[in-house]
């Protein structure tokens, strides 16, 4: 199927609950209908017996899905990850599900499979009215002073780890010497949870064994085999997750007795305008899975950032001098905005590389989508990652230019929909500030104390084992300045 085609299916479907592609059944008037089609006349195919399309959709994401979409269009039905799957891909299909206006899609029945036992009811877990009154809560340690201070204790945490980076193990000062990027980034990404959010001093004992048992609880959730067989990666999973909430539960009282900046304690004590807070089973489980967002999207998206930089070194002395225009080491709440080059190329490099490829979504009542009948305990897919390389919103796609979100550049001028590395509507990542901070907090210190490059051929290989993530641990050159 052709775009313009594609397009012209779209327009041709009558509008129903203010979206074009979404009617819910019984909402309107009879003799008014459209003619709905059954469910099993959405195109597609199911692919491999058993593993559906989860190959080409794991090694080759955006390929298959171009092809895919311009054969299939918006809507489509496939097989991926063990599960059927109905595929809606584009700005508009985004908007319908993320929106979600008619309360139709559950978060809760559609990520469970991923989520569950590892990030037992986390923020994503919850649904509709729920959702929003955990979030309501958790947004009070998200408050922009909460933030400031965040960003005042994760600076020396930043500064510690990439002044080793050049120093071999008995200490002594090195000026050049190729690391291997995501690991250590992840490391300190992890000194930075353990650090900002949890009030851990990372170097201790106990700090140790918590950043491990989050590595492995990750590790699990992501596992091809999901069942626990001792020494397996799920096995170890289920026990780091235990781990996880005895430190917790054991640390509860004391955060609420005497409350300090960290975002555990904040955690503790905050509540909604009527006073609610948290009870402790949802303190621990709110924790364990913001503490899984806060470092493993960061690293996605700061090694991307990274690698284009070193790739466009031309962008990376114009990142330099932004810094240094700054006058200071550490950034401070008020320097965020300033940094508008760094936040063009984040936001570019999160457009090349979602770090969240697609929210996964189950209905929860029969609805017409697209004028196709759509059963309940249908799960739905939005592709992000695909949206965000469609030549009709982003020319040049593959080309990494972030002169697109410049003021008054092209990510005005785009449908809402068609850039969504948080995802979108009431789900629309919580954390995505505290993000920004650090990613700004990182790459200033970065920029200011190294000058880094790839060879001329290096192309960062990806795997998806859930996230997308170099397969090489991305070997960078860098140099002291």
């Amino acid at each position: 199927m052709t775009s313009s085609a594609v397009a012209a299916t779209l327009d041709s479907i009558p509008a129903a609950s203010g979206c074009p592609f979404h009617q819910a059944s019984g909402s309107s008037n009879p003799e008014a209908a459209p003619t709905v089609r059954p469910f099993d006349a959405i195109p597609g195919e199911p692919g491999m017996p058993v593993l559906g399309n989860t190959i080409p959709l794991m090694t080759r994401p955006i390929s298959f899905l171009d092809a895919w979409y311009k054969k299939y269009g918006p809507i489509s039905r496939t097989r991926t990850a063990g599960q059927d799957v109905l595929m809606l891909l584009g700005p508009e299909m985004n908007q319908l599900v993320l929106l979600d206006r008619d309360k139709l899609f559950s978060s809760r029945e559609g990520m469970s499979f991923y989520m569950v036992p590892f990030f037992t009811d986390g923020l994503v877990l919850w649904d509709f009215d729920e959702h929003q009154w955990h979030r309501g809560i958790m947004r009070e340690a998200f408050r922009r002073d909460r933030l400031a201070e965040y960003v005042q204790a994760m600076n020396p945490i930043i500064e510690g780890r990439i002044e080793r980076w050049l120093q071999t193990r008995g200490g002594r000062r090195m000026e050049k010497r190729t690391v291997f990027f995501f690991r250590r980034f992840k490391k300190t990404a992890l000194d930075i949870a353990t650090n900002v959010f949890m009030g851990s001093k990372v170097d201790s004992k106990e700090g140790l064994e918590l950043i491990q048992a989050f590595q492995d609880t990750v590790a699990a959730s992501v596992a091809f085999v999901r069942y626990p067989i001792p020494g397996n990666t799920h096995w170890r999973g289920l026990r780091s997750r235990k781990l996880l909430e005895k430190y917790f539960y054991d640390n509860i009282a004391e955060k609420r007795a005497n409350p300090s900046p960290d975002f555990f304690s904040q955690l503790c004590v905050a509540k909604d305008d009527d006073g609610n807070k948290f009870n402790d089973e949802q303190v621990v489980n709110h924790m364990i899975f913001l503490m899984m967002a806060a470092h493993d999207t960061t690293t996605i998206t700061t090694t991307r950032i990274v690698y284009h930089l070193a790739k466009h070194p031309e962008w990376q002395e114009k990142l330099r001098a932004e810094s240094r225009a700054l006058g200071k080491d550490f950034i401070d709440a008020e320097d965020i905005p300033n940094m508008r080059g760094i936040e063009m190329s984040m936001k570019e490099a999160l457009r090349m590389l979602a770090p969240v490829p697609g929210l996964p979504r189950k209905t929860v009542r029969d609805s017409v989508i697209a004028g196709y009948h759509v059963p309940k305990g249908t799960v739905v897919q939005v592709d992000l990652r695909y949206t965000q390389y469609m030549e009709a919103y982003w020319p040049e796609p593959h080309k990494f230019d972030p002169s697109r979100f410049a003021d008054g550049g092209q990510e005005n001028k785009l449908h809402k929909h068609a850039w969504l590395p948080f995802g979108g509507g009431a789900h629309k990542c919580i954390g995505r500030h505290f993000a920004d901070y650090q990613v700004k907090a990182f790459m200033h210190q970065m920029l200011l104390k190294y000058r880094w490059s790839v060879g001329d051929n290096y192309k960062m290989p990806i795997k998806n084992p859930g996230l997308p993530m170099p397969g090489d641990g991305f070997p960078l050159k860098i140099e002291r300045l």
